[in-house]
């Protein structure tokens, strides 16, 4: 978002140029102290009293906020007026909105959207699409619920026209949301697709076929699933809602989708399924792996975790590799530190967006981790902490990140690049 320019915002060289007259006044002398700017006010032209002002500084014949400062509201009459440390606005700089979420040294916290704990959450609209809300502990799964943005605003029952069913895995995709909920007879999981335009119902892909279903993703051409009871990988056609489900026999410990490829670990080695082609086929092989703890797949590219042993004075860590394009070798990017094991079945939660992955720890007070791509054992960034016990999934876009966990559903603004 945009704003005026104000005579006080920054300290870069252009600006001060701007301020800074090509032969200043010899009568003027600018003298930096601690409590005050004397002079600014004749060099812009502004009212008297900025000189007062403590978090204004002149330097080099110009004029500009202090470090820590700055003019955000571009109304120079009330100077540097936003502590840059502090201000939950104006986090770091002007106009970095922690949206909720409290801001510490330059730094946002998340903010926590709803105490909601779920199987699942995906993009709806403007909202996120809550999936096995646990509303207490004896009500078991619920249907879906709709999460608005709006912090002070409470969860609502989704509308998806699922009455009396109960959802357990959703994804967004780019022209439908797909779902897994109850068959009718109360007997399995049924695979739906619900139109991008919302609407009640939606076109079943299968009703009781597969006992649990997970949506690890969806490519270009289908919405992909997994049946960890009955170790299959089943695909849906985008093109052909209501065609029978396309599955092979492979246990799906855990898994990705995105682009044009579905990846899943087998506990021995990473398969990946073509949307072009009928059968799976080897993507990183046993020899090249350790113990995997999570998947992320953003575009072509393919990111993982495998647990390692002590890292220097980390009784454990989790290394994290990217595969650059399908068939590519295994890159290794960052190391992830942890404090102790993660608890069995809550294996980490990995997301990626264009520039950076994002790795929450399976722990009861992991970390939220985020790691720049492109960069060879680069060092990690830890931009949260208290991530109790993360979901398998993280949703970003271009502002935030997005998890489940067993404390609710919680944003964080993305951090400054």
């Amino acid at each position: 978002m945009s704003r005026a320019r104000s005579p006080l915002a920054g300290r870069d060289s252009a600006l001060r140029r701007a301020l800074t007259p090509a032969r200043p006044p010899p009568s003027i002398v600018l003298v930096v102290t601690p409590m005050a700017a004397m002079g600014c006010s004749l060099i812009t032209g502004l009212p008297a009293h900025i000189d007062l002002d403590p978090h204004i500084v002149c330097e080099e014949g110009g004029c500009a906020c202090v470090a820590g400062f700055d003019d955000c509201d571009a109304i120079p009459d009330n100077g540097c007026e936003i502590e840059l440390d502090r201000a939950s606005e104006h986090c770091g700089s002007c106009g970095h909105d922690c949206r909720g979420g409290d801001c510490v040294e330059g730094r946002c916290g998340p903010a926590q959207l709803a105490s909601t704990v779920a199987s699942d959450i995906a993009f709806r609209g403007s909202a996120i699409l809550v999936a096995g809300a646990y509303e207490t502990a004896s009500a078991g799964l619920s249907p879906f619920l709709r999460v608005p943005q709006a912090e002070s605003d409470p969860p609502v029952a989704d509308p998806l026209g699922f009455a009396g069913r109960s959802g357990f895995s959703v994804f967004d995709g780019s022209i439908a949301t797909y779902a897994v909920v109850s068959s009718l007879d109360g007997d399995g999981w049924s695979l739906l697709r619900i139109p991008a335009g919302g609407g009640a119902g939606g076109e079943v892909w299968s009703d009781s076929v597969f006992v649990g279903g997970w949506i690890p993703g969806v490519t270009a051409g289908y919405v992909y699933t997994v049946d960890t009871e009955f170790y299959s990988v089943c695909r849906a056609s985008i093109a052909e809602p209501g065609a029978p489900l396309d599955c092979v026999n492979s246990p799906p410990f855990l898994s990705a989708a995105g682009g044009h490829r579905a990846y899943w670990s087998n506990s021995n080695d990473i398969l990946s399924w073509d949307d072009a082609s009928p059968e799976p086929e080897v993507a990183v092989p046993a020899e090249d792996l350790g113990q995997v703890e999570g998947m992320a797949v953003h575009g072509e590219r393919l990111f993982y975790l495998e647990r390692f042993g002590p890292c220097g004075e980390d009784p454990l860590c989790e290394r994290l590799f990217m595969v650059p394009v399908p068939g590519g070798t295994p890159v290794q990017i960052a190391t992830i530190p942890l404090e102790k094991e993660p608890l069995l079945g809550f294996p980490p939660a990995l997301g990626a967006d264009d520039t950076h992955v994002y790795v929450a720890t399976g722990q009861t007070r992991g970390s939220l981790w985020r790691a720049p791509i492109g960069e060879v054992a680069s060092e990690p960034e830890e931009i949260a902490t208290k991530c109790y016990v993360a979901n398998a999934r993280i949703l970003l876009d271009e502002e935030a990140i997005y998890w489940t966990d067993g404390s609710g559903i919680h944003r964080l603004t993305k951090p400054e690049k």
